[in-house]
Order: C-alpha cells, then structure tokens, then sequence
C-alpha cells in the first residue's frame, strides 16, 4: 500500500491582507491540479456560507472595529478513498478569524499529516480538521514558501505549550462552564471513571458542532482528571483519529487486570461506504483489524499502563458504536449497547460478550420518555442502581439487571418509578462516585441548537426513598464578591407581593453586573399561586428570560415573558411524549421544549415550593457563543439550566402572579473571575 501523502507548508503572512483580493497562496500538484488555497475573505457576506461561519466555524463573535469579520482560512483538495461515501467532502478547510490574530505580520503553518489538517500561526494550534480520504499529491514549492515532504513535528514547528489541550491544570473555581480552548472548539460527551482517589473525566472534544470532517465530528477522546473538584490535571489525549473512516463515539473506562481501557465506539458509516464497513456482525469476535474483511466499525479498545498515556489495541470486540462499559456487582464487566446493537451484555474480559437481556431498556415508542439506548450511564449508590439515557429517560432499580421498566405490566410490581425526572437542561448525564462517598454529575450544555457546548457538574443527593437530587458542587462555585447593587426602592425588606386576579404584582431594580451571583429568600403564602424571578427585559417584564416556580403543580420552568405579562405554562416531557408529535422517535421531534435542549422547558416532582426556601441563580456571559448562561439552584435539591442569545440579565423582577409571596432581600454578588473569556482557555 502507498504510505499517505504528508506535507507541511510554511509563509509569512502580511501585515495589511485584504479581503476579496488574490489569494495570499495558491499551490498545485506537478500535473497542474490546484491543492492548497489560503485566502481572506470576509464571512458573514455570502448566504450560503452563513451557517459555517456563524455556527460552525464561530467566526462572527470576532469582529472587527468596523463590525465586519475578515477571516484567514486555508482549504486543501482531497482525493477520496475506494472505501469513502460518494457524499464526503472533496475539500477540507480551517480557518481563523484576524481579530484573534492581532496585527501582523504573521508565521502561518499548514500542516497535513495522514488524515490531519492543521493550521498553526505564530506556534499557536488556532485550527484543525480531518481529512475524508487523503492530499492527492505533494504540491509543488513557489517563491515566498517553504514546503517540506512531511509532517514537521510539534518541536520542530515550535508549538507553543499552552496551545490546543496539553497537560497542564484548571482550577475548580474556572471548570464549570469550562470549554476546550479554541474559537470553534467545544465539549460533547463526557465518560467518568472513580479510581481510588482519583476522579477521571473524559470527553469528546468537538470542533464546529459536530462539523468536522464533513460533518462526520471527527471527534477524539480528551482526558481530565481530579482528586478533589478544586484542581482539575489535562492530560494527553485518549483517542486520537489516525485514519480518513475514523471518529469516536461515547465509551466508557475500566480497570481490569492492572492496566486502564477505554472502551469506545467508532462511527466508521459516517464516512464509508457500506459494502467497505465490517461491524462484526457476521464475524467471530475478538477479532483484531487485520482478520476484518473490511473497515472496522462498532466498539474498540485502548488500553494503559499508568491511565493517561492510551494505545489502540487494534480490536474490535462488539458490534455496538455507542458502548456503555462498567463494572458488573457480581463481576466481569457489562456492556449497554447503543447504535447499531441494544441489549445488555456481559463479559470477564472486555474482548467476549454475551447477550444478558435485549430488552434491558425500552427505547423510542416503547418508551414514555422516547429514548434511545446509547450513551446509557450506570450508577450503584446504597442498594439502588440507576439508569440515565443520553437525552431522556431515567429509571432506578434494587438489581442491576433490573427490571428497569414494564413492557407489559407483568412486573410492573417489582418495578420502581422515580418521582421525577432529573433532566435538568444537560445533554448525555453521567455520574461517578467521588473518593469522599458523594456523588458527581457530568453533562453540556448546548450551545445555540448545536452539538457539544460547556461542562456542568453536578452534586447528586440521595433521598431516603432512593430517588436522586441534585445541587450545585460547592468546589466549583464560581467566586464572587459582594456588591451594594442592585439599590431596590423602596424599602423596606422583606418584600411581600400579593397579585390580584388577573394581575401579577412585581418588582424591580436594574444595573446589576454583567455576571453575578444572586441568592433570594422566598415565602409563599398558603394562598400563593406561581412566582418567578425574570431576568432581563425591560419595563413591565417584556422578554427576559423568566425562571418560574409553582407550588401546586409541583413544577419549575424556564420560560420567555412577553406582552408585559409573565410566561405561559411550558409543557412538561410528559405532556410533550403524549402528543402525535410526541409519539415520533426523539430525533423526529420538533420540540423546543425537551428539557436537553437547555432552552424554554420544566420540570416536575419539585417539592417544597409550597414552603420557605432560598434560589440561588448564576449568570455568566458566554462570549465564545455569545449566549448568556443562567443556572439555578432551587431549595438546594434541584437544578436548571438554560441558555440565552442576545440577553444580558441586568435587570431583575421578583414576580407574584397569584396569592402572596414574600420576598427577602436579593443578595447580589460579582463574580470575581471571568469564567467564559479566561484568554489563555477561550482564545486559543
């Protein structure tokens, strides 16, 4: 077989480029062919390009003095495979806009390495992108560029440490919210693992949402890791892609025999034709790649020595792309298996598994939640085993083999039903036991309807009866400071709002920080209907964005105010899965309103809302997206969390829509760091 075309070019960029001009560098294979193109242009001008300069490639959050956003982008041809899909990309491009870049000249590297793009200016990682096939040729030198017949290495380019995810460290008080460095990198599924003291947070790290190597994801396996929430260790990648068919899905770490594995799943039908594709299906397995008669596809292995440095064992051991792997209570390993098998499955070594039980989980119209079975997550605590589907669907049970739920209501007895629902506004939850016996919570939240956003952490609380709550993490809590403002007239405090039929009684105070903490003391009244803070809006509660709480109905909900009156009722999961629409497959469905898509939703079984309790919200300015995030912590046993466009929260109601409600005082308080801009994270 021919060794792969590599090749690294390097120039200097000028100081005073325009946009619309030639390109900066045009390069060609011996025959003639154009390869390698490196222009500026100016994004945001062209319609059809809108949704990879605005989404994919996040390019308009950096625009320049005169509002316009002239971008660096550097697009390389591509030969696809005999084994690639007739619809994969015939060229891939990186980019960068010249805001992040400051004023030149500058030193710009194009580095491809097997089925690799990066794009490297002044020993900075600004870009990459992944290959669907390989460069046709080695393209021909011209004046004013150097081009070498391989990949230069990290040294060799002087690549800075900071850039791209290296090891270093991120405190706990910058973690939540966090997001991989880069203008259009993000954070997507995340995999725990507990060894001894040592928390391991793995992740999917995301460039364009989901839109890398033509919209495959391309996605690698990073690595976190902690011994007390407060300092955060990065760690070599797990899972690099090295070939033009390869991404990673969702998996799972264990520890077996003295070495680590990371389990995981490969999504080789993104980018290959089917005929080329070998699941394992039809073949005994293990069964190592070079025994496969064609590309490999489904569930894969890296293993370890110390736990940070992974190698490719070369094995695929299940036909399951989306594998969940855990510890079994009685031994051995169990597998649920997501996209392209279901069921659950047993093994003692990781490489040999047996079907358990098919129908360990309902899925899609058997369903009430509509979920699928993959990127399920497992945890034991006291007795009870838990259940999590990626977007919907909770369930809890006293054996680890359940049952789980009731196909048919023959055991529906031994069936146990969680009180509520603990989707809080979080993509793919997973949890994992912390060295102190407590319990941690991991998912993202999304970012602008897209693929992978921040991290959110959770604290998981148990109740008596075994149904789980959550709170914020008090390692991760952002630090604040006290503030004087916002000055609430007139006094004097408590505030006690008692509505009127048909009218809500409100009130407000503006300038608060762009960021802040706040913490209200809440009491209704026996005869108090809902309440709400809205933050936000101006005058009397139009648009903001509004977090309401109902005593009667048990219910808590994100919601848009409008017309000058507080928001309609948003319909809960429930009441969404028992309409036509509903009944659809959850990627059918046309819903804003499920709870993952961390906008408008609700969320039910909350109690205590009848009673005296304290909220605690967060805002934080996501400039990366340009969102606002607000994040609230109601009676210290639930959580929500949304996200905005275009709002910042600087104005604040305190709102009574029926009965009385008193308020006490707000205690404001500014965030003492800029959690979503640190520039040595967010920049690069």
């Amino acid at each position: 077989m021919t060794p792969p075309i590599v090749t690294t070019i390097a120039f200097k960029f000028p100081a005073h480029a325009r946009a619309g001009e030639a390109p900066l560098l045009l390069l060609h294979a011996p025959d003639g062919r154009e390869l390698i193109r490196v222009a500026v242009r100016m994004a945001g001008a062209d319609p059809v390009q809108r949704e990879w300069d605005d989404v994919r490639q996040n390019y308009l959050r950096w625009a320049g003095p005169d509002g316009t956003t002239a971008v660096l982008e550097a697009t390389v041809a591509v030969a696809p495979t005999a084994d690639m899909r007739d619809t994969v990309p015939r060229t891939t491009t990186v980019g960068v806009p010249l805001a992040l870049l400051g004023d030149g000249p500058h030193a710009v590297c194009v580095r491809i390495d097997r089925a690799r793009m990066d794009l490297i200016v002044d020993g900075r990682l600004i870009d990459e992108n992944w290959l669907c096939g390989f460069l046709p040729a080695q393209p021909v030198a011209q004046s004013g560029v150097t081009v070498w017949p391989r990949a230069l290495s990290d040294a060799e380019l002087g690549l800075q440490p900071e850039a791209g995810v290296v090891c270093g460290a991120i405190p706990g008080s910058e973690i939540q919210y966090w997001a991989p460095p880069g203008h259009n990198r993000w954070l997507g599924d995340t995999m725990m693992f507990q060894d001894g003291a040592r928390l391991h947070l793995l992740y999917l790290i995301d460039r364009r949402h989901h839109g890398s190597k033509g919209g495959a994801g391309a996605h690698q396996v990073a690595h976190l890791s902690t011994t007390d929430l407060r300092s955060w260790e990065v760690h070599p990648l797990a899972v690099t892609i090295d070939a033009p068919w390869e991404t990673c899905g969702t998996g799972g770490m264990v520890r077996h025999d003295g070495r680590w594995f990371m389990i995981y799943g490969i999504h080789t039908d993104r980018t290959a034709r089917p005929e080329r594709v070998d699941s394992g299906k039809q073949t005994p397995l293990p069964c190592a790649f070079d025994r496969l008669t064609g590309l490999p596809m489904g569930t894969v292995i890296s293993v370890s020595e110390d736990g940070f440095h992974f190698r490719k064992s070369g094995e695929l051991v299940h036909p399951a792309q989306n594998p969940s792997v855990f510890p079994h209570p009685d031994g051995g390993f169990a597998l649920f298996a997501g996209y392209g098998a279901e069921g659950l499955y047993r093994s003692d070594d990781l490489r040999h598994w047996r079907l358990v039980n098919r129908d360990a989980l309902p899925q899609g119209e058997r369903s009430p939640t509509r979920n699928t079975t993959e990127c399920i997550c497992h945890l034991a605590w006291n007795g009870w085993h838990y259940l999590w589907g990626g977007r919907t669907g909770f369930w809890m049970a006293r054996r680890f083999e359940g049952p789980y739920w009731s196909p048919d209501g023959r055991d529906a007895d031994a069936v146990v039903t969680p009180r509520w629902d603990i989707y809080d506004g979080l993509w793919v939850p997973m949890a994992a036991p912390l060295a102190d016996g407590r319990r941690i919570l991991s998912g993202w939240l999304e970012d602008r309807t897209c693929w992978a956003g921040r991290l959110v952490l959770r604290e998981l609380i148990q109740e008596p009866d075994g149904m789980l709550a959550m709170r914020w993490p008090a390692e991760v809590v952002p630090p604040s400071v006290p503030t004087d403002v916002p000055r609430w007239k007139p006094d004097p405090w408590p505030r006690c709002l008692t509505a009127t039929p048909g009218r809500a009684a409100w009130t407000a105070a503006d300038n608060l920080p762009e960021e802040y903490l706040i913490e209200v003391d809440i009491t209704p009244a026996p005869d108090a209907g809902a309440y709400a803070l809205v933050f936000g809006g101006t005058g009397d509660l139009v648009d903001g964005c509004e977090l309401r709480l109902d005593p009667h109905r048990k219910e808590a909900q994100w919601s848009t105010p409008a017309a000058g009156k507080p928001a309609p009722h948003v319909p809960t999961p429930g009441e969404i899965f028992a309409t036509p629409e509903g009944r659809k497959p959850l990627h059918l469905q046309k819903s804003t309103n499920l709870p993952f898509q961390g906008r408008d939703f609700a969320i039910t079984g909350v109690e205590g809302l009848d009673r005296p309790l304290t909220v605690r919200v967060l805002v934080v300015q996501d400039r990366k997206s340009g969102t606002t995030i607000i994040d609230a912590e109601i009676g210290g046993r639930r959580t929500m969390i949304t996200r905005r466009r275009g709002l910042v929260g600087r104005r604040l109601h305190l709102v009574a829509t029926a009965g009385t409600v008193t308020f006490g005082r707000p205690v404001v308080r500014v965030l003492a760091i800029d959690l979503c801009e640190n520039a040595s994270r967010t920049r690069w």
